[in-house]
Order: C-alpha cells, then structure tokens, then sequence
C-alpha cells in the first residue's frame, strides 16, 4: 500500500511525500523476502531515491539552498539500493553513486566521496559520469597538497577511454600529471644538488614531451654545475640546445656556455 501511494505521489509531483512513503515501505519490508517481494523491495528503493533526487534538483532550479536534510535522506536512501543491487552497476547506479560522492564532496566529506568517486571511476564503462568522477577525484588530490597521487592517477585517467572524457579532457590529465610530478621535484628545492639534478633528470626522462621537459633539463645542469661537474652540465646544455631548439631556456643556456 505505502509503495502505491508513492506512485500516486509521483503522478501528482509531490516527490518529498513520495519519497517518505517508498522508504516507509522498504522499512516494513520483510527479512525473508520472497522472490516477487525482493522485486518490489528494490522497485521501492529506487523509487525513493529517484524522488529524493527529484526534490533537490527541483530545489537547485529554483535557485534555493539544497536542504541538509534533504540530502542526508537521498545519502541514506541511495545506501540502501546499492547495498541491494547484486552484480554490476547499472547506468543508474553508477549516476546515484557519482551523485552521492559528488554531496560528500561538497559537504567535506572527502574519504567518503573520494571511494565513491572511485568506484564510479572503475565501474563507469562510458557513462559520462566517470569522465565528471575522476576531475573531482584529481581536484580532492590537488587540494590536499598530494602530488604523487595526483601524478599517479591523472596519468591512469589519462589513457582511459572508458571514463567518457573527450579527447582533449585526456590529454589535460597527462599536462596536469606532468605539472603534479614538477611540484613534487620543485619541493625538493634546498635538497642536495645531487639529489635534485637526479629528480629533474629523472622527470625529464619520464616526460620528456612535457613543456615542462626543457626546465627539467635546464635546472639539472644547473644543479650539476653546483657540484663541481662542469662536463656533465656543458653536455645536458647542448641536450637541451638539441632538443628544444626554440625553447627561451636554449637561448639562456648558449649564454651560459
């Protein structure tokens, strides 16, 4: 009966009432359930979120404030399906979980959104939703001051079609994988010159693409020269003279030399 009046509620466009009466239903749902009810069990689970869903996108068109209760009730209700569902995640699951990393998210809730996010990011087999999943995943780990892990998975994104990202949307995650791995090399500035000239040597072998590349190069003979190893650092001057002939940084090493 509860799960009726939900549909009655839809039709009438009461969705916060319909979304009450589906989760009532599912509250009395039986432990046991047989086949037929298991089947009406998950209709209802869903049901609710989609009226949840309803209610907070009715509230954001209207250019009103989502209610935390609203949204702590959506968190609540799309637990409950996915906790139902048995198999792959279909197209709707993946939006509902992607919707509820993206309320975690903005609430800070940022371990939670972030397994959310990933999940999405595995599961999304082209559904646009993963290309928006992992931004939100890159931006967490670009907000957090965690380079390496931000390096680590905007090269992963960048080679996965399946995320739904346009061409163009890839080739930004490898420029900002190449921009978190010069942060990670420029935060050992200070270190041993050794240790330094390594890292940038080390980025640009790895990205040697990169319009970072020709810096690496540079700051390494650089930091080669500080160590006394004056041969080393004429012979990475001519490498970058070579291979980055129209580089400003070329112009700044035939000064040099």
């Amino acid at each position: 009966v509860r799960f009726y009046r939900g549909e009655l509620l839809v039709q009438l466009d009461r969705p916060l009432e319909a979304a009450e009466s589906f989760m009532a239903a599912l509250d009395r749902a039986p432990k046991k359930p047989t086949p037929q009810e298991l089947k009406l069990i998950k209709v209802s689970a869903e049901e609710g979120v989609r009226a949840y869903d309803r209610v907070l996108r009715q509230q954001a068109a209207a250019g009103k404030a989502k209610s935390p209760e609203v949204g702590e009730k959506f968190l609540a209700a799309s637990e409950r399906y996915l906790n139902l569902i048995r198999g792959p995640l279909d197209r709707f699951g993946l939006d509902i979980l992607y919707r509820t990393g993206r309320i975690q998210y903005e609430a800070g809730e940022l371990e939670k959104a972030k397994a959310a996010f990933e999940t999405v990011v595995t599961k999304g087999g082209g559904n646009t939703v993963g290309c928006f999943a992992a931004n939100l995943l890159l931006d967490i780990y670009n907000g957090e001051g965690n380079f390496e892990r931000l390096e680590e998975q905007a090269r992963r994104f960048s080679a996965m079609k399946s995320l739904g990202c346009k061409p163009d949307e890839l080739r930004g995650f490898q420029a900002l994988a190449e921009q978190a791995a010069f942060k990670r090399v420029r935060e050992r500035v200070g270190a041993d010159s050794g240790e330094l000239a390594e890292a940038y040597l080390k980025f640009h072998r790895r990205y040697g693409n990169s319009e970072l590349a020709d810096d690496a190069l540079y700051n390494a003979a650089l930091e080669v020269e500080k160590q006394g190893d004056d041969a080393q650092a004429k012979a990475l001057r001519q490498e970058l003279i070579d291979t980055y002939p129209n580089s400003e940084l070329t112009r700044e090493a035939l000064f040099d030399e």
